[in-house]
């Protein structure tokens, strides 16, 4: 996977505080090519620890296209 620096910084940050492989992988995948968004998920884990379905809530209001929005919905299973 190649990432960018806050892409790796993110990843390692996720990795750290246990969240799940899929998750950390997931997360990046969405968010490496914005450097905005990833500032803004770094500070979400790294300021409030966010259990996995805040964290997949997050991650579904940063994304812009509606249907990555639905697909993590359904992920969390909500």
């Amino acid at each position: 996977m190649g990432m960018t620096a806050k892409g790796r910084a993110l990843y390692a940050l996720m990795e750290e505080r246990g969240y799940s492989r899929g998750l950390v992988h997931v997360t990046v995948a969405l968010l490496d090519r914005t450097d905005e968004a990833l500032d803004d998920m770094i500070v979400f884990v790294a300021d409030g620890r966010p259990a996995e379905a805040e964290l997949l809530d997050r991650l579904a209001s940063s994304c812009d296209g509606a249907d990555v929005g639905n697909f993590l919905k359904v992920l969390r299973g909500s």
